[in-house]
Formats: C-alpha cells, sequence, structure tokens
C-alpha cells in the first residue's frame, strides 16, 4: 500500500498554465496565524518553506521536474 501525507499550512504554490507559477492564500496564512497565534518561528518557518518551494517549482527540480509522476502512477496502480 502507498500513502501520502502531508501537512496544509494554507500556502500554496501553483503552477498554472495560464498565470505562470505563484504562492496563493497568502490572506489566509495571515488570518489563521493571527487568529491560531502561530509562533513567530513557525511563520517564518512556513514563509521560508514556501519561498523555498516556490523556487524548485520555478527552476523544475526535483521532486516538481517530472520525477514524481511515476511514483503517483504506482501509487495510482496499486489502490485504484
Amino acid at each position: 500500500m502507498v500513502e501520502f501525507h502531508m501537512v496544509d499550512m494554507d500556502l500554496d504554490v501553483v503552477r498554472s498554465a495560464r498565470h505562470g507559477v505563484f504562492v496563493d492564500d497568502e490572506d489566509e496564512f495571515t488570518e489563521h496565524a493571527a487568529a491560531m497565534a502561530y509562533p513567530e518561528g513557525l511563520v517564518a518557518a512556513i514563509r521560508s518553506e514556501c519561498a523555498r518551494l516556490h523556487e524548485a517549482v520555478l527552476a523544475g527540480t526535483g521532486p516538481f521536474d517530472g520525477i514524481s509522476n511515476a511514483w503517483m502512477a504506482l501509487g495510482r496502480k496499486e489502490n485504484p
């Protein structure tokens, strides 16, 4: 069995044929950070990781170089 796990921290890096690569839901992240009193260190870490991910998607480096497609296909075959 193949499992994929992730934690949604509100910020989304989106690659769109129409709009290019961009960060979405900044407003949601800001609202949640205030409402749930995220520690400053956590906010900084999330923003830093979002920036790193944004750059990786722009550069097309792994796993955004297409290599993940094969792994996702395997997961789909094992779990139709």
